[in-house]
């Protein structure tokens, strides 16, 4: 199911007589295609939540369209969308056991929808057979880990066969062994369905691993969308930059003199095509080559092993950084003893910024 945002918004009032409104999200205008999973990012407050409880039927836009396919849905209930919907906290009723969590959507269902009992119980099997709880169907809640209720939860939402689905981050109640193979596990289903899944989350490795297509949100705008790589090599702005890449992108104060972009006094590339500025620089971690003579020159303050990288940590003047990190193949020698380091740039792993807004600003490699 095809999912279109036509300047989406919601505003919630003021609370208080000094209160201001607050605008959770603001004109979205975009598309979901047809059995994609799209990971909404962002930090916390930024809207992601909102903007599925909008998807759902759970909250009513201020202004905008919603269409599933080719239907205007902006109007239509919850229970007449077609949607699944996992929570956060999972939701499971405590005192009904698991066959009978995933069996109450159906059970629920009137008229020309309603289902045999025999039929129920085929669908629950199949939707519990998808996520590989068919062994737990007469536990309760109480009785299971938070990874097998986490399942429960999905289980429950693909019973009806939705035409979309929807989670709210749903591995932030996991430790962190179990949240690798609960989003693996979730691609998985998700292919297998091929049900268009809009996924919520703060967590952008997490979303960058699973998705077709990532949104970047911040207060409540839409910063830019895109597949995870692409979005990662070609950010559109300074808050995309930083928000995505783990270790994180280092930062400099810098200067465009001559189409060359200077750092402090080091002259450290050629930016061809951009006029005089100060910009904002961001360089990639995996964007320095330990050069010998190299134009970007630091003072070393110490060496990571991490097995097939080593990550070269140290100080720069025009950094914004606390420190900058530089990871290079275990296989260079670094001399530890050494009071500098010396690298070339990768210009593809090399973005500038309008010191101001934050913008992009382009410039030519060759």
């Amino acid at each position: 199911m095809k999912i279109v945002l036509e300047h989406l918004t919601k505003k919630f009032p003021a609370r208080g007589k000094k209160g201001e409104e607050v605008t959770a999200v603001r004109d979205f205008t975009f598309e979901i295609p047809d059995g994609s999973l799209i990971g909404l990012l962002g930090p916390s407050g930024c809207g992601k939540s909102t903007a599925l409880n909008l998807l759902c039927g759970l909250e009513a836009p201020t202004e905008g369209k919603i269409y599933f396919g080719d239907t205007d849905v902006t109007d239509m209930p919850p229970e007449l969308r077609g949607v699944g919907m996992v929570f956060q906290n999972y939701a499971l009723y405590p005192h009904l056991t698991v066959r009978q969590n995933i069996l109450f959507p159906l059970e629920n269902l009137k008229g020309k929808q309603k289902l045999s009992k025999e039929e129920m119980n085929r669908q629950a099997e199949k939707a519990a057979g998808l996520v590989q709880i068919q062994g737990l169907m007469d536990r309760k809640p109480r009785e299971l880990s938070g990874g097998q209720q986490q399942r429960v939860a999905i289980a429950r939402a693909l019973v009806k066969t939705p035409n979309v689905l929807l989670l709210d981050e749903p591995l932030s109640n996991l430790d962190a062994r179990l949240r690798l193979q609960t989003r693996e596990e979730i691609r998985k289903i998700q292919q297998e369905t091929r049900v268009t899944t809009v996924f919520v989350t703060h967590d952008q490795e997490e979303a960058m691993s699973i998705s077709d297509q990532i949104v970047v949100m911040k207060d409540g705008i839409f910063m830019q969308m895109g597949r995870p790589q692409e979005v990662y090599d070609d950010p559109a702005s300074l808050f995309v930059a930083k928000f995505l890449g783990n270790p994180p992108i280092n930062v400099f104060k810098g200067e465009v003199q001559k189409e060359t972009l200077w750092l402090g006094d080091q002259p450290v590339l050629s930016v061809r095509g951009v006029p005089d500025q100060p910009v904002t620089v961001g360089i990639r971690p995996e964007g320095f080559i330990l050069t010998e003579n190299g134009p970007f020159a630091a003072s070393l303050s110490r060496v990571e092993v991490m097995g097939r990288d080593v990550s070269v940590i140290s100080a720069h003047p025009c950094s914004e950084n606390f420190s900058v990190r530089s990871i290079i193949t275990a296989e260079t020698p670094v001399d530890r003893d050494a009071g500098s380091v010396h690298f070339s740039l990768k210009p593809s792993k090399v973005f500038l910024f309008h010191r101001e807004t934050g913008a992009r600003i382009p410039f030519s490699i060759s």
